[in-house]
């Protein structure tokens, strides 16, 4: 009984599959063409890792400016003259390398984008083959309504018993008559 309902079931479990595996190919190749996202996040992400490459610059300035200009010892007053000692004392240790600025800022740009866009994917896969195709269409694989649809041929063969099975309950039976009526006998 098994094996005539696995048939039965195999072919639509099958087709669900071959049309998962569709979708994918499509996941996919929308990937493949030029990174484009409009997810706000995107922007987020940029901004993110600028601030947190400025931080750095901006710290490691401050330090160096410490160090070497005030011995260790950066004290700024609240007036114009300290104020721009430390901006003179910063501008000489922040110098941008064009090339690394650009492939920070591609590094950075990439780098958002690929948080951004691995959501996406996980996200479209989950729903757009697994939901969709595989989870979505299983109660209606076997449902009830596929079975009231079955002619008495069709439910024969996936749910009736083997010939084999058949003569074997025979078999039990008569042999389970026999030995009532001998330990009947015996009882006697």
């Amino acid at each position: 009984t098994r094996g005539k309902l696995w048939n039965r079931l195999e072919h639509a479990l099958l087709k669900n599959k071959n049309r998962a595996e569709e979708e994918l190919s499509r996941l996919c190749e929308d990937e493949k063409q030029q990174p484009i996202t409009y997810n706000h996040y995107y922007t987020d992400n940029v901004q993110n890792a600028r601030q947190d490459s400025t931080r750095k610059l901006v710290k490691k300035a401050m330090n160096e400016a410490s160090s070497q200009d005030w011995n260790g010892k950066l004290h700024v007053s609240n007036n114009s003259v300290d104020a721009e000692k430390l901006l003179v004392s910063l501008q000489k240790r922040i110098v941008v390398d064009m090339d690394a600025q650009a492939c920070t800022e591609a590094l950075a740009g990439l780098t958002a984008y690929y948080k951004v866009a691995l959501k996406t994917f996980v996200d479209n896969f989950c729903r757009q083959v697994v939901e969709r195709h595989l989870l979505n269409p299983l109660p209606q694989i076997f449902c009830p309504e596929e079975v009231a649809a079955m002619d008495d041929y069709e439910l024969h063969d996936i749910a009736a018993e083997s010939s084999e099975n058949i003569a074997l309950r025979k078999k039990l039976k008569d042999m389970h008559g026999n030995l009532q009526r001998s330990l009947l006998d015996l009882h006697k």
